[in-house]
Order: structure tokens, then sequence, then C-alpha cells
């Protein structure tokens, strides 16, 4: 059955070659960011990670690793072994300040994750937060 009678769209990628929307191949290696290709990517990735926690930690997988919490194990270990992690990779966000060219001026990522407090990152969090007083 082909792409157009599944009622899928249709691309031709540099080299002429056949790219379909709606399939994980597409946004994976084609990168393209389309509804369809999204959502067909998450279903793709949620069935996969529900497969490696069916399956449980593999035998000798350390655990306090992020392979051992890839497959689902919320044991002390690791639970305390991620936390200490991302506790880690902000506090080095925060004692590394953005270069002045950094695209992630003036945004909500660049205020939380990066400590960012320049007056593009001020304004950005304004911003954020005056809108989701419109929305409550």
């Amino acid at each position: 059955m082909s792409a157009r009678s599944e009622g899928k769209k249709v691309l031709y990628n540099k080299v002429g070659g056949l790219v379909v929307h709606g399939s994980a191949d597409t946004y994976q290696r084609h990168r393209c960011r389309c509804d369809e290709c999204r959502t067909a990517n998450t279903a793709k990735v949620s069935a996969a990670r529900t497969r490696r926690i069916k399956q449980g930690v593999p035998a000798g997988v350390k655990h306090g690793v992020s392979t051992a919490v890839n497959h689902g194990c919320h044991c002390d270990v690791c639970t305390q072994a991620i936390a200490e992690r991302n506790r880690l990779a902000s506090q080095e966000r925060r004692n590394r300040p953005l270069a002045a060219d950094d695209k992630r001026h003036g945004t909500v990522n660049g205020y939380v994750s990066w400590w960012c407090r320049c007056e593009a990152c001020l304004n950005a969090m304004r911003r954020y937060k005056e809108e989701r007083k419109g929305i409550k």
C-alpha cells in the first residue's frame, strides 16, 4: 500500500527519496517536527520505554546509574543517585553564566535553568508569570 493511499503527506528529501509524514523515522532521521511526526515519535518512544520497564533492570546493571533508572528502577539507591546528579548539574549551570550571545537569553529557560538574571531573562519570566495569572 503506498503512502498516498494511506492519506499521509508525502515529500521528497534532498536526494529525491520518499519521505512520509506521520512516522517516527521521519521525525528522527529527517528532523520533521510536524504534528503527525511528533505524535508518531512520541508513541514509539513511549512503547519502547514501557517495554524496557516491563523487562526490568538487566542483570549486571549497577543500581544508582541512569541505565537502571531508564529501565524503571525507583529503588532508594537509584532515586538518590539521580537526585544528586540533577542537583550537581543545576549547581554547575548556576556557576557558569550564559555567554552574552547565547540564544537562551530572554527565555524562561535562561531564567529558571541557567539562573540568568539579565534584563531580558527577567522580562521573559515576568511575561510568563503574567500569562499564567491570566489562565487561572
